[in-house]
């Protein structure tokens, strides 16, 4: 409420007529400043980030109609995924103002190597030249699904050997000052079960990083059992950077990012067991893995790059601009 406040000054006393107000999620009272955008003449755009997060579908209670107000407020509304424009619609906000945008990808950062480069960047980044790797990318929550890639690598782990996998991501949640101390228990349970299985030295916890590229681009598979996404952008990641892809299924969600079983392979629900035999048999399967890693690229290729996401963010706000001066 505070910040709101304080940005909703901020609009009026430097916002000229015609300028776009740009709100990156909102909450409870992010119609101050789509009011406060109004009463200066900005045209006012959301873009929503996290389903049953901040799209119309997650606001209950006795706020819900402060909340939906900036939604009818705004101008614009920006959707990265098939579930927001969905939950949007349901809610009653008419189809015209709803524009369906994803995230965009640097396609030329994030990209295959040649093996010969490969090799020297598994080197460099001091990981084992004689085995596989299987990536995962985020924070190590459970929301991320953290847990389920523990037990599927410890299962996988019993059937095949030469593999790894790497976590990229936070994942010391000791600070209890800024994470819930839950976190922190959950980490510790899962390496006591690595410890357990025997195989703690075949899982690398890399942490935050700001070379995730080269560790995707040094890594064979990606995988992410995630529960709850607004888009999911280190799947479109791993998609550019040519990885065949083992991600939970979420409708409107990840299904957008995976939309054939050629493109990336898709598990239904949280069973670890499924994640595992998915992976074998991507590892197991030579013309199965270049097939999904080659329609990945050009998927992500053809859907994700930023130069097209950033033509289609500045035809909305041209067309914006020239309803002002109409």
């Amino acid at each position: 409420m505070s910040f709101n406040l304080r940005a909703a000054r901020i609009i009026r006393q430097n916002g000229a007529p015609g300028d776009i107000l740009h709100l990156h999620s909102m909450n409870e009272t992010s119609f101050l400043l789509t009011r406060a955008g109004i009463q200066v003449g900005l045209h006012p755009v959301l873009l929503m980030t996290l389903l049953d997060s901040d799209d119309p579908g997650s606001f209950s209670g006795p706020l819900r109609q402060f909340k939906l107000r900036s939604f009818h407020d705004a101008e614009a509304l920006i959707s990265i995924s098939s579930a927001l424009t969905d939950s949007c619609l349901v809610a009653g906000i008419e189809q015209d103002q709803i524009h369906q945008i994803p995230c965009g990808v640097d396609t030329a950062r994030f990209t295959p190597i040649p093996s010969s480069q490969k090799q020297s960047l598994i080197k460099r980044l001091g990981l084992d030249l004689t085995r596989r790797h299987i990536i995962f990318v985020g924070s190590a929550l459970h929301r991320k699904g953290i847990d389920i890639l523990i037990a599927s690598f410890i299962e996988l782990a019993n059937q095949l050997q030469g593999v790894d996998l790497l976590i990229v991501g936070p994942h010391d949640f000791s600070d209890h000052t800024r994470h819930d101390s839950g976190r922190q228990n959950l980490i510790a349970e899962l390496k006591a079960d690595l410890a357990e299985a025997g195989i703690n030295d075949r899982v690398h916890w890399i942490g935050q990083v700001d070379n995730v590229h080269e560790y995707m681009a040094a890594s064979d598979v990606f995988c992410f059992p995630t529960r709850r996404e607004g888009f999911g952008i280190v799947i479109a990641e791993a998609l550019s950077s040519g990885l065949p892809c083992v991600v939970a299924r979420i409708e409107g969600v990840t299904t957008d990012l995976l939309p054939s079983d050629q493109v990336g392979l898709l598990i239904q629900g949280y069973n670890p067991s499924d994640y595992a035999q998915a992976l074998l048999r991507l590892l197991q399967d030579p013309s199965l893995f270049v097939t999904l890693s080659q329609h990945a690229r050009r998927f992500a290729l053809s859907n994700f790059d930023m130069e097209n996401i950033a033509d289609q963010f500045a035809a909305l706000y041209t067309k914006l601009a020239e309803n002002h001066r109409a």
